[in-house]
């Protein structure tokens, strides 16, 4: 009998409408599950598609769905979510309210002017003192020191 995994992938459904938003998780399916609805009745989650639709629709025309689960592996799991993107095409807002096409990356995101400018303003700050400068250099000398990162 296969081990059962608390991790794996998931899609938040629109049944009225037939639109997917699919992800993943290492940690427990159901905790990530309530992390989801307590952002989206919030008014807070960072999915702007998913929250219109949310406010649009409202939560009763959700479901949360267990795909499959995976080994509490984030390579594992990145893996089989990018296989769903795919599958559902979620990433396209025909068919879903995926913001990249890309499993756990922005890759393929679109950014709005005013979303580049706070970026690069956060960015500037960051580098304009000493002890942001510090915590970047340290940042590179740790990405340079994991060899995935390399």
């Amino acid at each position: 009998m296969p081990e059962l995994y608390d991790s794996g992938v998931y899609v938040i459904r629109n049944r009225r409408n037939g639109k997917v938003y699919g992800g993943s998780t290492v940690r427990d399916l159901s905790q990530w599950f309530d992390e989801h609805q307590t952002s989206l009745c919030s008014g807070e989650h960072r999915n702007r598609y998913l929250m219109r639709a949310w406010r649009k629709y409202s939560a009763e025309a959700f479901s949360f769905e267990v795909l499959e689960r995976c080994p509490p592996d984030k390579d594992v799991c990145l893996a089989r979510e990018q296989h769903w993107i795919d599958y559902f095409d979620s990433a396209n807002p025909a068919y879903g309210y995926n913001l990249s096409p890309t499993a756990g990356s922005v890759a393929g995101l679109k950014w709005s002017d005013e979303s580049k400018a706070r970026l690069g303003e956060a960015n500037r700050l960051r580098a304009s003192t000493p002890e942001g400068r510090a915590k970047w250099g340290e940042a590179a000398n740790r990405r340079y020191q994991n060899p995935k990162e390399r």
